[in-house]
């Protein structure tokens, strides 16, 4: 027992019993059930769990419990009594500073604690006072800007603070709903703090697991000692790969990941067991005694490596038709490139890199898993779980319900049951809200372990990875390596393009397929390159599985596309602007795959909006005494879809009750991006009721129907042609005189792409209109002001200015918040973030080793959404998330060497604040 402290809570006096070592964030969330402060690092480096203690900002998880005797504690329950939001919040909700949502209870304590003192802060004063707390999704300048209305400083220009301005081609009248930046239907539960992740929910009886990970990079696992773990106080039973009664491979596309390594581990942080028990502390300490022996392996450090003669395999029983340890070859050839570049006026060639990154969503992996039907008698009494739907009649009751955050709930539904030998239908996935993702959830973590001790223990069973854990398992970004080079007519006309690009997939396949595909595909940039020889590998290491990431292979091929593009410029005395207005991708032209583009291209618009502003701050901006000041200007496409003949089919459905309330049901899963309130617009436009009147359920694999993953920039585009199919089809049945209770399901499928062979054929050469390899694209321009010493040091981006083409801006606000979001996230990818595995040495542990923006270095964002109607997208709209993050890497390496005459070619470009000269 320990000692007892009192102090007041939100008002109330307390009198807990002090454990050894308990923090304040362990008695707000598990005894108080307090869980708006939310738990994201563990160390005190990411301020999601800001409170107040007597009136002063205090870190929960880094504050003993036994410390705060006779003081005065507030979290973010306080602040909403009887629903009414305080104005801090409101100001939040009305900035749009609210995406995922996880680290905005925090934030706005921290602004209550800056208010209190200063009532009128400036933004300097604003970012040095929020600087602790990190939020990845919106880049800052929203979170700035409703601190700023909360002090009710005057956030309108000439300030110029993340403006935006509309650049639209179409004059019909603008719909009622759709266009308008309507209330976000979770901010109010995000900025109050609501129980809504995967981490708030608690069941009755719940056990609590930790996973044991080996510490080798690559080793055959000769065996799994858990008789220490199993014999530790409050363990009820540690699992390992015999345990698992069905499949032990998990993988979006090809199940080659183990759940639990049975008989090799090929990376440092790989699971090799399970361990649970009746309290986290208890499995934690319990997973440090599992014992994995081990028969050390060769460590294949980097593809150089694992593409050398006589490099070991790491994948014996795989097809090694590419070449040993090539998970992925890609090539395709367009014209005749030899030629081309034989005769050329210009050939400028290079080799760039691009770093492994972390996701680093604030929210670290959760699932709780229940046995049982929530809605029957098998389940057990769970009354702080959260309410769940009855299944529909005659639906089979899940043998397992899970709530967890994902970014397709029907993938993990599917991949669970493999696992667990059970058929689909007997497991049900309840979607809960992410607190971010950015394509590090599109694939299991903790899940099946979740789900696998829940049905053999028939107990609910919670698992949460800490800060640490889900940096060893989680995917990352591909590094890669990218050999180009261009031929180019004296002019400035782009005739051919050759690119040998060597991407790292890691210890397995996780996504490198499509990615690998990726970086090929949009080998040309967003220009017409009528002549290509490419070429793109993904390689097997013994480092994390490479995956999904904001960007998708897009972002790596997008560096070196654009930095060749500002040397080829440089090299013919031409404006790296005017280069890319001659070749830039429009109506009727080409792309590198062959295809003809129609209507809705929006690149040409993101040029001028950006190139007009950067000549402004070309005459505004000065440099600080010493200093030097560089321009740069980069762009950037991408795909919106899965694209390549895939299907990318999405269905929705809606309700209509007798009382009028409509719900609609979508499989897209809103990570943040604020997918749910599109489809609310969506659905309420073309019913024509009143946005109020419709609720949003979204990826409950027992309710929804399936939309396939939340990937590709591609829910507003396909689930939001389902919704508006299924609101067309709800409307006439109405119209026609049919009576609620009414329900009605759509299926939309998007115009056929085919696959990259087929765009290689003569047919296709002879008909490039008709053979897409992608439906949609969207596209982005940038420009970046930086000031340097002269010796390099000292970098500091002073603004990024960003041109977003989106189809239709269907809620402004949400637009964005998601095009600075992507910005400041490009920024760090630029200049400083990287993941580094440890396997030379050097691993990555903490959010701070990451090196993440933050409000101190995160610069100023100056945006323009360019409306350019997409014929096919609903209300001419199109999915722009990921975009805006690439052309930021190389429009601030152009304007590094604006200013200093030098060029980098690899990223990050200055990680310890110094760039990194060649």
């Amino acid at each position: 027992m320990g000692m007892t402290v009192q102090f007041s809570l939100n008002g109330e006096m307390v009198r807990p019993a002090a454990e050894r070592g308990e923090t304040l964030l362990d008695y707000l969330r598990e005894d108080r059930r307090l869980v708006g402060t939310r738990n994201g690092c563990g160390s005190g480096q990411c301020g999601s769990c800001t409170v107040l203690v007597n009136r002063k900002v205090r870190k929960a998880c880094i504050t003993r419990l036994a410390d705060l005797d006779g003081t005065q504690v507030e979290t973010i329950e306080a602040l909403a009594p009887g629903g009414t939001l305080h104005p801090i919040q409101q100001a939040f909700v009305t900035e749009g500073a609210v995406q995922c949502g996880f680290c905005i209870p925090g934030m706005v304590m921290a602004t209550r604690a800056l208010l209190a003192e200063k009532a009128a802060p400036t933004e300097r004063e604003i970012r040095e006072a929020l600087d602790p707390n990190i939020c990845r999704c919106t880049g800052y300048s929203a979170i700035i800007r409703a601190v700023q209305r909360a002090a009710g400083i005057d956030i309108t220009p000439p300030a110029r603070k993340g403006r935006y301005i509309v650049e639209s081609t179409e004059d019909s009248v603008k719909p009622a709903i759709i266009g308008h930046s309507v209330l976000k239907t979770d901010a109010i539960a995000k900025v109050t703090g609501a129980p809504i992740f995967a981490e708030d929910y608690f069941a009755e009886n719940m056990l609590q697991g930790v996973l044991a990970f080996s510490e080798h990079h690559h080793a055959r696992l000769l065996g799994v000692d858990t008789a220490a773990a199993e014999a530790a106080p409050g363990v009820v039973r540690v699992f390992t790969a015999r345990d698992i009664p069905g499949r032990n491979g998990f993988g979006l596309q090809f199940p080659h990941q183990p759940v639990l390594a049975s008989d090799t581990v090929r990376y440092r942080g790989e699971p090799i067991a399970l361990v649970i028990a009746e309290t986290r502390k208890q499995a934690r300490r319990a997973a440090a005694l599992v014992k994995g022996n081990y028969d050390p392996l060769p460590v294949l450090h980097d593809p150089a490596e694992a593409l050398a003669p006589g490099a070991p395999r790491l994948h014996v029983d795989q097809d090694n038709s590419f070449g040993d340890n090539i998970a992925e070859e890609v090539r395709f050839r367009r014209g005749n490139p030899e030629e081309v570049f034989a005769t050329a006026d210009l050939v400028i060639e290079g080799e760039y890199t691009t770093q492994a990154n972390e996701h680093a969503y604030l929210e670290p992996e959760s699932c709780l898993a229940i046995p049982g039907a929530l809605d029957g008698s098998a389940a057990p009494d769970a009354p702080d779980a959260p309410d769940a739907p009855a299944a529909p009649d005659g639906a089979t009751p899940p043998r397992v319900t899970i709530y967890t955050t994902t970014q397709g709930s029907g993938a993990f539904q599917r991949m669970i049951a493999a696992s667990l030998a059970i058929p689909d239908e007997a497991v049900r996935v309840i979607f809960t809200p992410a607190g971010g993702g950015f394509g590090g959830k599109e694939e299991p973590t903790v899940q099946i372990h979740a789900c696998l001790a829940a049905l053999a223990l028939d107990r609910p069973v919670k698992i949460t990875l800490d800060r640490a854990d889900s940096l060893r398992i989680s995917t990352k970004r591909h590094a890669a390596r990218v050999k180009i080079r261009h031929a180019v007519r004296g002019d400035g006309t782009l005739l051919a393009v050759q690119t040998r690009t060597v991407c790292d997939a890691g210890a397995y396949l996780s996504l490198t397929r499509p990615v690998v595909f990726r970086t090929a595909v949009m080998a040309g940039g967003p220009y017409e390159v009528p002549n290509a020889d490419v070429e793109s590998i993904g390689v097997y290491t013994n480092t994390n599985p490479s995956g999904a990431f904001r960007g998708f292979g897009s972002t790596q091929i997008c560096f070196a596309v654009e930095m060749q593009m500002d040397r080829i410029a440089r090299a013919l005395g031409i404006d790296p602007v005017d280069l890319r207005r001659k070749n830039a991708l429009a109506e009727g032209r080409v792309t590198v795959t062959g295809h003809r583009l129609g209507a809705g291209v929006g690149y040409p618009g993101t040029i001028e909006a950006v190139a007009k502003a950067l000549e402004q701050a070309r005459r505004e901006i000065k440099p600080a005494p010493g200093k030097k000041l560089g321009f740069g200007f980069a762009g950037a496409y991408k795909n919106v879809g899965i694209g390549k003949g895939m299907p990318d089919e999405a269905s929705a459905a809606i309700s209509i009750d007798a009382d009028g309330a409509v719900t609609v049901y979508v499989g897209a899963t809103d990570i943040g991006q604020g997918s749910d309130t599109v489809m609310a617009q969506i659905a309420a436009e073309t019913l024509g009721v009143p946005f109020e009147r419709l609720r949003v359920v979204s990826s409950d694999t027992a309710l929804c129907p399936d939309a396939g993953m939340t990937t590709a920039s591609r829910q507003t585009f396909v689930s939001g042609n389902a919704v508006a199919g299924a609101a067309g089809m709800l409307r006439d049945r109405l119209a026609a005189g049919e009576k609620a209770p009414l329900k009605v399901e759509y299926r939309y499928r998007p115009p056929a792409t085919v696959k990259l062979p087929e765009l290689c054929s003569d047919e296709a050469a002879e008909n490039p209109a008709g053979y897409p390899i992608h439906f949609a694209y969207c596209y982005t321009s940038m420009a970046a002001i930086v000031e340097i010493n002269p010796d390099g040091t000292d970098l500091t981006v002073r603004k990024l200015i960003t041109g977003q083409d989106v189809g239709r801006a269907l809620h402004p606000l949400n637009v964005l918040g998601q095009v600075e979001g992507a910005a400041v996230m490009g920024y760090g990818f630029a200049v400083r973030e990287e993941y580094r595995s440890g396997r030379k040495g050097r691993a990555t542990t903490t959010l701070d080793s990451l090196r993440i923006p933050r409000f101190s270095d995160s610069p100023e964002l100056e945006t323009y959404i360019v409306e350019e109607i997409d014929p096919a997208g609903p209300f001419g709209a199109k999915g722009i998330g990921e975009i805006p993050l690439n052309p930021a890497a190389p429009a601030i390496a152009a304007a590094i060497h604006d200013a200093l005459g030098v060029y980098l070619h690899n990223l990050p470009l200055a990680p310890e604040g110094r760039v990194v000269m060649p």
